[in-house]
């Protein structure tokens, strides 16, 4: 669950308001970073819960189901290769009709599904 590049700056704006005094110590770049690690820390957070609350809210059927689904997708994680993306900071990159990736100022790579 990524959160689209526009959502992910007004969120790392209201983190950095919301600790405007605590953060004040810092120099601008630093609150950048720590207002981004803030971010990315909520969002794995929140993916670490759902998927918590998934798996106690289904059934014992749904469970083996969902157990199949996951060796299902680690036997094909084992056949993917890796490619390079030579994208510059900032950038992003249609990769397909559903698939954008994107290079992050910090140097992180995203991707990002199209669902509409």
């Amino acid at each position: 669950m990524e959160y689209a590049t526009q959502q992910r700056h007004k969120l790392e704006t209201k983190i950095a308001n919301a600790f405007s005094e605590s953060m004040s110590i810092l120099s601008p770049e630093m609150q950048r970073i720590l207002a981004d690690d803030m971010v990315t820390a909520f969002q794995n957070r929140l993916i670490v819960l759902i998927r918590i609350q998934s798996k106690t809210d289904t059934s014992k059927t749904e469970r083996v189901d969902l157990n199949a689904r996951l060796e299902k997708a680690r036997e094909l994680m084992k056949k993917l290769k890796p490619i390079e993306l030579k994208l510059k900071r900032g950038v992003q990159m249609k990769l397909d009709e559903e698939l954008i990736a994107e290079k992050t100022e910090d140097g992180k790579i995203v991707l990002y599904e199209v669902v509409e």
